[in-house]
């Protein structure tokens, strides 16, 4: 079974992806998990975004104060 999307494209993301992906920076990706606005997956010492939790996070936007 494979975890990816009718496009070809992975549901998770790695951190660098989940970067290139939103265009943020991996302190604020960092930031957004720490104040519970982003959610993440953690296995291992692998940290991954779910796709669709990245696009809920910009559709409602992130404030970093």
């Amino acid at each position: 079974m494979t975890t990816k999307t009718i496009a070809g494209e992975p549901r998770a993301l790695r951190l660098p992806g989940a970067c290139d992906y939103t265009g943020l920076s991996r302190a604020s990706l960092y930031r957004a998990i720490k104040s519970g606005k982003l959610r993440s997956i953690k296995i291992g010492k692998c940290r991954l975004f779910l796709r669709t939790d990245l696009d809920l996070f910009l559709m409602d936007g992130f404030d970093e104060r």
